[in-house]
């Protein structure tokens, strides 16, 4: 077990299907084996939680995710926190022990944020610290993106705001610290790189994403969830404009 990294899934009412799913497959890729895993929600005790995680009860008083974020994360002792949001599906196999032997080691740097790649993460211009550990030479746009970030929890205590939103924090938090004096690693290698399914976008699920769950899973899922799926073309809109981000966004990241 890993004692200086915990899992955390912060999650809210309307999104608890979804929670349940990435859980669950989670545990199916053997997370809990190897770090301490949070279910954090608002009310946890009235929900139906199919995960043997440690649950964390959200205030109350917490009116936004910022709140909700560094509520949860005064209840966490580990000093580096996974977030893992509620609507990435990871569909391919992936190393849990691996994992857990990278994060170990790129610990000794004293990063202030790991990044795991995936097909939501790319980064060019890395420089190899050892093998499948990388250090990242710029602030990238999106540097501090909630897809599979390990923060330091005091960087990511220093950085979050009690008003911010998911995207507001996306979007601001890199003005929020000096890049100069941090450490940023990156952690890519064979069974260590995520694939990841993004279920929910806008408030509606994604039909390609579903296609990536298994089919038992895919049921059980379709039968509890009350979210609506995209229309044909509004996904296909999604699908191209993340390609042209996806290009943009890897070759011009400063712009």
């Amino acid at each position: 077990m890993n004692n200086r990294t915990a899992i955390l899934l912060l999650t809210q009412k309307d999104y608890i299907t979804e929670a349940n799913l990435i859980t669950n497959r989670l545990n199916q890729l053997k997370i809990p084996d190897y770090f301490k895993c949070y279910f954090a929600c608002k009310r946890i005790d009235d929900l139906t939680i199919n995960s043997n995680w440690v649950n964390l009860e959200i205030s109350l008083d917490c009116q936004t995710w910022g709140s909700e974020m560094l509520f949860a994360l005064n209840l966490i002792e580990e000093e580096y926190v996974f977030i893992f949001l509620d609507d990435f599906y990871p569909f391919k196999y992936l190393s849990s022990s691996m994992l857990k032997e990278n994060i170990d080691r790129s610990l000794k740097y004293k990063p202030s944020l790991i990044r795991l790649n995936s097909n939501y993460n790319r980064r060019i211009f890395l420089k190899k610290k050892e093998k499948n550990i990388y250090e990242e030479s710029y602030l990238h746009r999106y540097g501090t993106s909630l897809v599979l970030p390990v923060f330091n929890k005091k960087f990511l205590v220093e950085i979050l705001y009690k008003e911010d939103s998911p995207w507001t924090f996306e979007r601001y938090s890199t003005k929020r610290f000096n890049f100069k004096n941090h450490k940023f690693l990156f952690i890519k290698g064979i069974n260590l790189n995520f694939r990841v399914a993004n279920i929910i976008v806008r408030g509606k699920s994604l039909r390609t994403s579903i296609c990536r769950i298994p089919l038992n899973d895919r049921y059980d899922y379709l039968r509890n969830t009350k979210k609506l799926k995209k229309s044909l073309i509004s996904e296909l809109r999604f699908h191209i404009k993340k390609l042209f981000h996806d290009i943009f966004m890897r070759y011009l990241p400063h712009i």
